[in-house]
Parts: C-alpha cells; structure tokens; sequence
C-alpha cells in the first residue's frame, strides 16, 4: 500500500509515510487528506478538519434559572449568550435551542434545534404517561464561533408534580386513565394542568353498570389534574336494583316527608317538585348564598393577627370557589339518590362570585356566591326538579358543605393555622319576609343587619308573646274564681265598717282556706 499525506489542503503530497507529524505555522482550519492506494492501482481517502489555535466558545444559559418549575399551559422564555476567545460576543445567529422531554432513561426532542437567542417555548402536555414521576425538560443552548467550532450548556426544567387519586364506588373496579388500565383504589402522578383521559369500565361480570364520575362528566371524558381537583370517583350501580318509581306520587305528604319541610296539608304536592319536560336537561338557579370562614393563628392568635399575606388567604382567593362548588354538586347528588322522587342526577355546579371577599383582622375570611346547578337525565323514567324544589335542596346541604370545607381547607393552609369553622348561610334580599325561617344551614348573629328583630329570633319572639300572655289568662281565671267564691258563699263584696275584726279575721280565713283548696287548684 502507498500512503499520501495533504495537511493543509493545497492539493501536494506533504508526506507518504503511513505513520507522521506535522506542524502548523499559523492559525485556522484546515482539511488534512489521507489518500492510499493498493498495488492494482485502486484507491481511497479521507479528509478531517484540524483546527489551530483556535478555543470553543462559553455559552451561558440567562433564563430559565434557578429551580424554576413549570405546569401544562406554560410559556417558557429561553435567553442565551456566549463569549468566543477570538470571536468576542456571537451574534444571534450563532445560537440554536433545542428542548428535549425526558421519562427515565429516555427522551424525546419536543423542539427541534431552532436558530436564535431569545425564544419562547410553550409547555404541551407530556409526550407519554410512563415513569412520569421521573419526568423532566431540558433546555440544550449550542453556540457556534466563526470556525465552525461549537459547544453546548443544559439547563434542567423540572414539571409540578400532582398525584392524581382514582376510585370507585363500590372500590374495586377497573378504571382506564391515558390508554392504561389500572384497578381503583389508586393514585396516579401527573403534570400540574394535563389532561388525563379517563374511562370507567367497571367489572368483568358487567353486575355494574357506569352511573357518574364524580365531576359530572361522561364515562369517558378528559379530566384536567389541578391542586383542587385531585379526586376522582367513578359511581356504579348494580344491574338489576330496585329502580325508583318513573311517575311523581299522588300523595302531598310524600314530597314533604322527602324533604322534611313542610306538613301534610302544605298545597305544594310532589307535581310542584317535578318537571313534565321532554328536556334532557336543565340548568337551575341558585339561592345566592354567604360563606364565613372563621380562621385562627394557633400558635398564638390572641396577640397577633394573620396577615393577608399569609398562604392561606392566596389558596382561599384562588381555589376557594372550585372546591364549594365541587362539594355543592356531591352533596346535592346525595340528597337526589336518597329521595323517594325520581330526580334526574346534578353533574355541575357553576358558582361566581357575587360579592368581594372581606377579612376582619385576618381572623374572618367572608365571600358570597350565587349561580346555577344542571341536571341531567341519564336513565328514563327521571325528572327534572322544579325550581322549589332545586332551593330546598340546597338549604338542606348547606350545613353539609360548611363542614366538609373545614376539613378540606384545613389539609391545605400552612401549620399553625386552623379552620374554626365555616358557615354557610342563604343571602336574602333585604324585603324578603322569610329570611332567617328558611335556611338549614343559618347562624344568625345579635346585632347584625338583616336579622329580623335586633338579633332576636322570629321562634324567640312567638314564644315569648306565648308565655306571657299565658300567665295573664291564669291571673285572670284565680281572680274570677276567688270572686265566685266568695259569692257562693254569700260574702259581700264589701264589709260595714262596724264588722267585727274578729268577724274580719274569721271571713279572710275562711276565704283562704276555700281559694288554697278550690276544685283541686293550689293557688
């Protein structure tokens, strides 16, 4: 074999050694040449670049920083430089970004290499749901001098984790999230706003059949793992169970006993509680409606008050009107399966805020909601419920929602801060004559506008009014039967000023022994 030698690509052999050295005189790039040839004649060679004096550039990654994280939905500003020891400062045009998706020992480009130095990348949902709790971004910068000579800086981006928790009712049951099957209980990990697709499928033996999800949606649906949406039940019912009566009950009483308000005679009858609708489905309106949210400092609360700066009032003010409105509809939906009437399902409640929250030294959290609640039909023979209906629903649940929310708040303010409790109370109109009468869930406060007599109770008041005009019917009745008795017994109702005091005494006994034993009364 011959061996030719090209070091700085001027076309002359410079060397036929196979084994050599060469020095470079000045700086640059240059393409050294190998060519070899075999005793026929035939050959081959291969070229390869040499740089002399020449350093790679320093990148620096500016944004993003630190241990920034990022959820679903989010756009992430990429900015970079970099200084070359020849080139000084690279231009835009020397920079490329790529974003690469990593899942364990794997990744996924997302963004392919793209020329600049200050781009924005948008966060989708992941590329797949495998090892997700080992999931993150990473932000590659390569910057490339003049000579062609580059290098690269990595910045790490790591996602905010959530654990999403699926179940049934009855547990137990297989329920299909992002293509996988998985058997309830369970807990899945998942980006904060990624969409998760979920189907409940039940149980082999098909005894079951789907009846809700517990956020209203269909047996299928996409569901969107938030920090105030982390539960989700799957409900099913059994394949054969007595179903409920398809036609509204003659009887009034029915209705009344179902919602234990009103007596037998009351004219509303289970017609008024029902809606004769071909509609699938309705949207109600909501009572508006006041939550009172008493907060203490438990280390320490009687000498210093909570800021409004404190983490609990930001959960509030943020996520607040999500969970009422997701324990509203479970509990709306427990009074419709134990009722005796045929109501269609409530799958969603919509509450908005009608009046500004207010705090009171950083111990009192008040805001109040109204909105709506829809009800859907999902098996014939339901009914839609009438507008009276719908509002003594929820004056039942109020009190319900109040408690749930002590403990649901409580899991998420910072430690030392308790939940004292939370009220929920009906907001009526200022002319409305049956304010504080209707509602399960009031507490009505002394002093307050709005409470009908000074902060004295309308059952106070009646009983009251009772009690004495009881005891002026007594005084009444022991006065006329002390008159009748002196009567019968043939005593003047005024005695001569010549009577005897001795007569005197003897009459005012006798008179005190009749009253003391009169038909049986002590008087």
């Amino acid at each position: 074999l011959k061996f030719a030698w090209d070091y700085d690509g001027d076309g002359k052999v410079d060397s036929t050694s196979p084994k050599d050295s060469f020095v470079y005189k000045n700086p640059g790039v240059y393409e050294a040449t190998l060519t070899v040839t075999d005793a026929g004649g035939a050959s081959d060679k291969i070229s390869v670049d040499i740089t002399v004096d020449n350093s790679p550039p320093v990148p620096a990654i500016k944004n993003p920083s630190g241990s920034d994280t990022f959820a679903v939905g989010d756009t992430i500003r990429l900015v970079g430089s970099a200084v070359d020891s020849e080139d000084g400062s690279l231009p835009s045009s020397s920079f490329t970004w790529e974003v690469r998706e990593y899942h364990g020992d794997h990744f996924h480009t997302i963004q392919k290499p793209t020329a600049g130095s200050d781009l924005t990348y948008k966060v989708d949902g992941p590329v797949e749901f495998e090892e997700m709790d080992a999931s993150y971004l990473e932000a590659i910068l390569t910057a490339t001098d003049s000579r062609g000579l580059a290098s690269t800086a990595v910045h790490v981006l790591r996602p905010k984790l959530l654990t999403v928790t699926l179940d049934s009712s009855p547990s137990g049951f297989d329920v299909v999230v992002n293509g996988q099957s998985v058997k309830t209980p369970t807990s899945v990990v998942a980006w904060e706003n990624q969409e998760l697709d979920i189907e409940a499928v039940g149980d082999k033996s098909q005894s079951y059949q789907f009846e809700s999800w517990s956020d209203g949606g269909d047996q299928a649906h996409t569901f969107i793992a938030n920090p105030s949406k982390l539960d989700m039940i799957a409900y099913f019912q059994e394949v054969g169970a007595a179903k409920k009566e398809t036609a509204a009950p003659e009887e009034p009483a029915t209705v009344m006993n179902d919602m234990d308000e009103k007596e037998e005679d009351d004219p509303k009858d289970a017609t008024t509680m029902l809606v004769e609708s071909d509609a699938d489905v309705l949207k109600a309106q909501l009572l508006d409606f006041s939550l009172v949210i008493s907060i203490d400092d438990a280390d320490g609360f009687r000498n210093r008050k909570l800021g409004q700066k404190s983490p609990v009032f930001p959960y509030l003010n943020k996520y607040l009107e999500d969970v009422v409105s997701e324990w509203m509809r479970k509990e709306l939906k427990n009074v419709v399966r134990s009722s005796d009437l045929p109501y269609a399902k409530p799958v969603a409640v919509d509450l908005t805020r009608t009046r500004k929250k207010g705090h009171d030294d950083g111990k009192r959290y008040e805001v109040a909601y109204g909105g709506t609640v829809t009800f859907k039909k999902k098996k014939e023979g339901q009914y839609l419920p009438s507008a009276d209906a719908v509002q003594q629903m929820q004056q039942q649940v109020l009190s319900r929602v109040g408690n749930n929310l002590v403990q649901d708040i409580e899991e998420v303010v910072p430690a030392g801060v308790a939940i004292s409790s939370v009220v929920a109370d009906i907001v009526y109109d200022e002319n409305d004559d049956q304010k504080a009468s209707q509602s399960q869930g009031q507490v009505t406060k002394s002093g307050e506008s709005g409470d009908g007599s000074g902060g004295m109770s309308t059952s106070f008041l009646i009983m009251t009014v009772c009690f004495v005009v009881a005891g002026v019917a007594m005084v009444a009745i022991v006065a006329f039967l002390i008159v009748r008795r002196r009567s019968a017994k043939g005593a003047p109702p005024s005695r001569p000023k010549e009577e005897s005091k001795k007569g005197k005494k003897k009459s005012n006994a006798d008179l005190n022994e009749s009253a003391d034993t009169y038909d049986g009364y002590d008087l």
